[in-house]
This record gives C-alpha cells, structure tokens and sequence, in this order.
C-alpha cells in the first residue's frame, strides 16, 4: 500500500525534470548558436520552447506540492486513526492551500508584468509600473511562499505533536495496567472463618 499522492509527487518530478530539461536545452542552443535576428522563425521558436519549459516546470511544482500535501494529509490520517477516542483533523492545511493558491496566482502574474515591463512603451512609464503593478506583485509572490512553507511547518508539527500525544496517551495507560497489577499482587486476602476457628482449636489444644 502506498500513501495518497505518490503518483502526483512522481508525475510532478517527471515533469519538473522535462521542463528544466526543455529550458535548458533551449538556453544552451542560444548560447552556442544565434537562432537569428529578432522576428526570423528560429528565434520565435526558441523562444517558444522556452516558455513551455518554464509553464511544465510551474505546472510540476503545483503537482509536487499537491503530492506533498495528499501523502502528508494520509500519514497524518494513519497515525491520527489508531486512537480514534482523540482523533482530529490535522492544523495547517488550510495555510498551506492559501499559500498555494496565492502562489499560483501570483507567479503567473509576475511573469506576464516581466515581459511586459520589458517593451519600450513600458519602460518610459517604469517608475509608475514598478509602484503600481510590480511591487504587489512581488509582495504577493514573497507573501504566499511563506505562507505555504508556514502551512508546511504547521503540517509537520502537528503530525509530530499527534504522534508523541498518543505515544504518552498509550504509555501511560500501560504504567496504569502495571500499578493495578502489582496492587493486586501485594493486596492482602483475609482469613475465612473456617481457617480462624481451626487456628482457635490448635491454640485450645
């Protein structure tokens, strides 16, 4: 049995290592070779391939962070389960997933206000860009990532804290068996009248 999520932990690796792979075979062709001028069919699909790597690589990462957050809500579930009197949902997923989806949406962003920003028309204005459109877009992007590996940390803590909470939760109860059998053990039986009145007929004797 595998936990929930390793098949989108491995498509999200498969396709993080196609698209770094794709970006870095287009950035080494660029540098070995001039595609051509700006405009000529060469430099277009370059550049297209190059933009497809970066969309797998985004596309990977959203995938490696869902796999991360299935397997971790199933370990969580695994270990939560085998005391059902104190089970409870697991603290932090609900920062992870708004740290997700912030970065989901901000990194786009980020990217088309770059290349926009990078045209001409945009330049005379990049004071007025930068203060209006770019720093909250930065500040967003730099927001949702703490808040996702805030989510994280939140995550693993409390998987931690809920383990060694049942760990304590059993141990004492096993302490608890071992005190009441030993009390037992040591606990002194009293005489039945049978056994008294013959000690009674020994002593007249």
């Amino acid at each position: 049995m595998h936990p929930k999520g390793t098949f989108a932990y491995i498509a999200g690796l498969l396709v993080l290592f196609a698209g770094v792979s794709l970006a870095g075979l287009v950035l080494l062709f660029v540098s070995l070779r001039d595609p051509g001028p700006q405009g000529l069919p060469g430099r277009a699909i370059a550049l297209a391939a190059f933009l497809t790597g970066i969309l797998l690589a985004f596309a990977a990462l959203n995938l490696l962070a869902a796999g991360l957050y299935r397997m971790l809500g199933h370990l969580y579930r695994s270990i939560s389960r085998t005391d059902l009197a104190t089970d409870r949902p697991m603290r932090g997923r609900t920062v992870f997933l708004l740290g997700l989806i912030g970065l989901a949406m901000a990194i786009p962003l980020a990217s088309v206000f770059l290349i926009v920003g990078d045209t001409q028309d945009m330049r005379q204005v990049g004071e007025v860009f930068a203060i209006l459109i770019a720093v909250p877009i930065g500040l967003l992007t730099i927001a949702s990532t703490l808040t996702l590996i805030a989510g994280l940390g939140i995550m693993v803590w409390d998987m931690f804290r809920r383990h060694q909470d049942i760990v304590d939760t059993r141990e004492a109860e096993r302490r608890r068996r071992i005190a009441e059998a030993e009390e037992a053990m040591t606990e002194v039986v009293p005489a039945s009248p049978v056994d008294t009145l013959r000690e009674h007929v020994k002593e007249d004797r």
